[in-house]
């Protein structure tokens, strides 16, 4: 019972943290191309063929499920030939997941992401996991000239900007392998803004987009601090 009271103290102290990030955050004038809505519709003047990689954590709940499809319509129309769309995924809906990314990519790989920062129980499954699939797809298909290793040591729960967030130091594996300093990256659910933050300290030009205001506000914060 203890433990379970210390649990609801520190959730709700991290959500009056990020209310106070994201009312400082709508102050914030930044200079990249971050948008707020659905990625489809903000994104829609974008042209066609002209971002070189996605990489992006869309939420796992069988309720976002359609989300997978719009992402990979939306990568085969934005990615350049043979760009890759780089998603986390949870490992409850996943062969759906993947049936949705085929609907439009080509499947190239899936990494291993081994969690350090603890297990967590799936309770749909009473499985407890230790690690988490990173999908990787292309638009087109050309082999990565870099050989890489598919296991990811994950480094640590980070989830002060978003009860989701994930590391940026596991980004920064696939940045650095996947796409070169002064390319476009897009991250459609940008969430509590890591990919962002992550792809401006590797010099990559990023463009991202966050349904959510609270979500958007806090990844203003983070971005006009760097």
């Amino acid at each position: 019972a203890y433990k379970e009271i210390k649990k609801e103290e520190k959730k709700e102290k991290r959500i009056q943290e990020r209310q106070k990030l994201a009312e400082e955050g709508a102050k914030k004038e930044i200079e990249i191309d971050f948008r707020l809505g659905d990625f489809e519709e903000v994104f829609a003047d974008l042209p066609d063929g002209s971002i070189d990689c996605i990489i992006t954590d869309p939420p796992y709940p069988y309720e976002f499920i359609e989300v997978w499809s719009k992402l990979s319509r939306f990568a085969k129309r934005v990615l350049k030939p043979n760009g890759y769309c780089i998603a986390y995924s949870g490992k409850l809906h996943l062969p759906e997941v993947m049936q949705r990314m085929n609907e439009n990519l080509k499947y190239y790989w899936t990494f291993n992401l081994v969690h350090t920062g603890g297990s967590s129980l799936v309770r749909g499954r009473n499985i407890i996991t230790g690690w988490k699939p990173i999908l990787v797809y292309q638009n087109g298909f050309s082999k990565n000239k870099t050989i890489i290793n598919d296991m990811v040591t994950g480094s640590g729960t980070e989830k002060n900007h978003h009860k989701w967030q994930q590391a940026e130091e596991e980004l920064n594996y696939f940045i650095d392998n996947y796409t070169n300093a002064g390319e476009t990256i897009l991250e459609p659910f940008a969430g509590g803004g890591t990919t962002i933050i992550a792809c401006l300290k590797r010099h990559r030009n990023i463009k991202a987009a966050e349904i959510n205001q609270e979500n958007y506000n806090i990844s203003k914060k983070r971005i006009s601090e760097i």
